[in-house]
């Protein structure tokens, strides 16, 4: 009876088993499928402005007031992303296009500027993350450890994987 047995170097063995099994699920990452696209609200930081995004009717940005409703939009863009950020002065939209890519040297955008509702700058991998290491995954490579989003003062701030961060300024993007 090995397994039932209490001897010290079963007891090991069971441990460097069970540890190997813990070290393996957290290294080994695998990738998703992409969720349907859905509607949903996304305000400034200080909920100024917001925006309804939704897969039919694109994105709606509109004043949040009590009693504001998403069809008295300011302006419109006619595509939906997941990723939707919005300035305070309800100006200016971010979307991340790519959490993942497939190449460390790709051309895809992968951020997407819009200023009143006009697409005025694409910024591409290499343009945000220079020759920083990217992560690998099973069938892509992250860029981003996470979004903290528009600044007070129209910047867009990133968290590169590595830990750094990087500061977009939106209004040089004119």
């Amino acid at each position: 009876m090995l397994f039932g047995s209490r001897s010290p170097i079963v007891r090991f063995i069971q441990g460097i088993v069970f540890l190997c099994g813990i070290v393996c699920y957290s290294v080994v990452r695998s990738d998703s499928p992409s969720p349907e696209p859905y509607s949903y609200v996304v305000c400034s930081k200080r909920t100024i402005y917001c925006a309804h995004v939704s897969p039919e009717d694109g994105i709606k940005v509109f004043l949040a007031e009590e009693g504001a409703k998403h069809a008295d939009s300011l302006y419109k863009v006619s595509v939906w992303n997941e990723l939707i950020y919005i300035s305070d002065n309800g100006k200016m939209l971010v979307s991340v296009l790519h959490w993942f890519v497939s190449e460390p040297d790709s051309k895809v955008p992968i951020i997407r500027v819009w200023k009143e509702g006009k697409q005025i700058r694409d910024y591409f991998l290499s343009e945000i993350v220079g020759q920083k290491k990217l992560e690998k995954t099973v069938s892509y490579y992250i860029w981003a450890r996470s979004i903290k989003g528009i600044a007070e003062n129209e910047v867009f701030v990133i968290e590169l994987y590595d830990g750094s961060f990087v500061e977009l300024k939106l209004d040089e993007t004119k």
